[in-house]
C-alpha cells in the first residue's frame, strides 16, 4: 500500500524552488513482484511559510512479462485527499481540547500581554496566573513561545494551550503594525492545541498582516492545528472599533483568510452582536480590552454576547487582574457551559 505523507517547515528567508527525487525499490517476495517507485520532494517557499511534500511521481511495478505504470495524476489526488482528512483530523482533536465537549462553547484566557505592555499586574508571576484561571475552569490559556517554557506546567487538570504568533509594543511609533515572532511549526513542537494571529484592519500596515494571516492559515491547515484570528479595526479611517459594522467585517476577515475561531470585541448589546454571528459561520469569542470597572460589567458582557450566539470569551485582563481569578472563571463557566443567568453567577460570586 503506498500512502503520501506531507511535511511542512517554516523559514520567511529565501524565495526558490527546489525539486528533488526519491527512488524506492519495492520486492515482493511472496508474488515475485518487484517495484520502482518514484517520489517526487517538491519544496515551495516564500516570504512566510514554506512547504515540503512528498507526492507519488509515478510507481512501475514489472511483472514476469509486463510492467505497469500506475499514473501518477491518481496517486497524487488520493495521497491529496487521504492528507487533508488527516489534517482534519488533527484539528479537531485539538478544537476538542480549547472547547468545551457539552456546551461548544470556550473559556480561553489570553496572557499575551506582557510583550505588548511588559510585566503588568496580574502577569508578574505568570506561572501563578496560569495555574489560578485553570483552577477556575478555563479551557484553554494563550501565550507567546517564551512564556510556555517557564509557566505553562504544573497543573491539576488539563489545560488547552494555544500559542500567539504575532506581536509589537506600545512603545513602540506603530503600535498596531503586528509581525510574525513565532511559526506553527515551533507551536506544534511545544505541543500547542492552537495557534493565533493578531490582526488590526484599518491600520497602515494593514495588508502585511492580513498577508500573514494568509500564511500561517495555510501553515497551520498543513499541520492539522486550529487557527484563532484575533481581529479589530483600528485605523484612521475607524473612529469606533466596537461599530457593529467595523466588528462583523472583522469577524469575516477572519473566517475567509482560514481561521477556525475568531476574536473580536463585543458590540454592546445583543441584536447588533447576534448579527455579527450570523454572518460569520466560524465560532465567535468576545475580547475583554481595558480592565472593567466591575464584575458585573464583565460578566453582564458575557451573558449577553451568549444570548447572542457567541462561541465563548477571549478575555484577558478582566480576568488575570481580577482580585480572585479562580472564582470569576468559576462564575463565568456557570453563563458559558451551563447556561446559568446572571443572577446566579453574581451568587456564585458573592458566595
Amino acid at each position: 500500500m503506498l500512502q503520501g505523507y506531507s511535511h511542512e517547515l517554516t523559514n520567511p528567508d529565501h524565495l526558490f524552488q527546489r525539486i528533488l527525487f526519491l527512488v524506492l525499490f519495492y520486492v515482493d517476495l511472496w508474488s515475485g513482484r518487484v517495484g520502482v517507485g518514484v517520489f517526487q520532494l517538491q519544496k515551495n517557499t516564500y516570504q512566510g511559510p514554506q512547504a515540503i511534500s512528498w507526492r507519488p511521481f509515478f510507481i512501475l511495478f514489472f511483472w514476469p512479462h509486463q510492467p505497469l505504470v500506475i499514473l501518477p495524476a491518481l496517486l497524487t489526488l488520493t495521497t491529496a485527499l487521504c492528507g487533508e482528512d488527516v489534517m482534519q483530523a488533527g484539528k479537531d482533536l485539538r478544537l476538542e481540547r480549547i472547547f468545551n465537549a457539552q456546551s461548544g462553547k470556550t473559556i480561553i484566557v489570553p496572557m499575551d500581554h506582557g510583550t505588548s505592555l511588559g510585566p503588568i499586574p496580574g502577569l508578574i508571576s505568570p506561572t501563578d496566573a496560569v495555574n489560578k484561571v485553570c483552577q477556575g475552569g478555563a479551557n484553554a490559556v494563550l501565550m507567546h513561545k517564551g512564556l510556555v517554557r517557564s509557566a505553562f506546567r504544573g497543573h491539576a487538570r488539563d489545560l488547552g494551550l494555544i500559542v500567539h504568533l504575532s506581536a509589537s509594543t506600545d512603545l513602540s511609533p506603530l503600535p498596531n503594525a503586528k509581525r510574525l515572532v513565532a511559526t506553527v511549526e515551533e507551536a506544534v513542537k511545544m505541543g500547542a492545541d492552537a495557534v493565533s494571529v493578531h490582526v488590526n484592519l484599518g491600520d497602515e500596515t494593514e495588508s502585511a498582516m492580513l498577508a500573514d494571516l494568509g500564511r500561517v492559515g495555510y501553515a497551520a491547515q498543513e499541520w492539522g492545528i486550529p487557527l484563532l484570528a484575533m481581529v479589530y479595526g483600528r485605523g484612521p479611517k475607524i473612529p469606533n472599533g466596537m461599530d457593529p459594522a467595523v466588528v462583523a467585517h472583522c469577524a469575516r476577515v477572519g473566517e475567509e483568510l482560514g481561521a477556525d475561531v475568531v476574536k473580536v470585541p463585543y458590540c454592546g448589546d445583543v441584536e447588533s452582536f447576534a448579527r455579527v454571528c450570523e454572518g460569520c459561520s466560524i465560532p465567535v469569542v468576545i475580547a475583554g480590552g481595558p480592565k472593567m470597572d466591575t464584575r458585573d460589567d464583565i460578566l453582564r458582557m458575557v451573558y449577553e454576547s451568549i444570548l447572542a450566539g457567541g462561541a465563548g470569551i477571549s478575555i484577558g485582563r478582566n480576568v488575570f487582574q481580577d482580585p480572585d481569578p479562580a472564582s470569576l472563571v468559576h462564575a463565568l463557566s456557570a453563563i458559558i457551559h451551563h447556561g446559568e443567568g446572571l443572577q446566579q453567577a453574581r451568587t456564585m460570586l458573592a458566595a
